[in-house]
């Protein structure tokens, strides 16, 4: 597991980001979540970034159909699949070849509250973290 790109990556991730990052801050949390239900331990560790509802799914989008059917040639419905993938880009099986612009979905202020929102957050965490440790000693 220790030498897979994965895990390279994970390092990389925990030691570039900062703890004020969403990513971090949640997979930590998961972690305390996951202690928090064990039996053996006497105090459990908050986790207000999870059981926060500002990052709930709010609405579903729905993928956009293409424009158009596809123009499928003979020799293609005639056979029932094909036994390789296509080695030649074939232009007119394409009815519209201009791509369509995306649509964003999280917009500037969208995301300047989500990292404000996580800022505050991770502020809590650590003072809660502060708090427990004083209470422990």
């Amino acid at each position: 597991m220790v030498t897979t790109q994965q895990f390279c990556q994970f390092l990389v991730d925990r030691v570039e980001k900062s703890s004020d990052d969403f990513e971090i801050l949640y997979f930590d949390e998961c972690v305390k979540a996951k202690l928090n239900r064990s039996r053996f331990k006497l105090t459990k560790d908050a986790t207000p970034f999870l059981e926060d509802s500002a990052y709930s799914i709010k609405s579903l989008l729905a993928a956009e159909l293409p424009q158009g059917t596809p123009v499928v040639p003979a020799e293609l419905k005639a056979r029932e699949q094909m036994m390789r993938f296509p080695d030649t880009f074939d232009s007119s099986l394409i009815d519209n070849p201009a791509p369509r612009a995306p649509k964003p979905l999280i917009n500037e202020a969208d995301n300047e509250k989500l990292q404000a929102h996580t800022s505050a957050m991770t502020r809590e965490a650590r003072l809660l973290k502060v708090i427990n440790r004083s209470e422990r000693t």
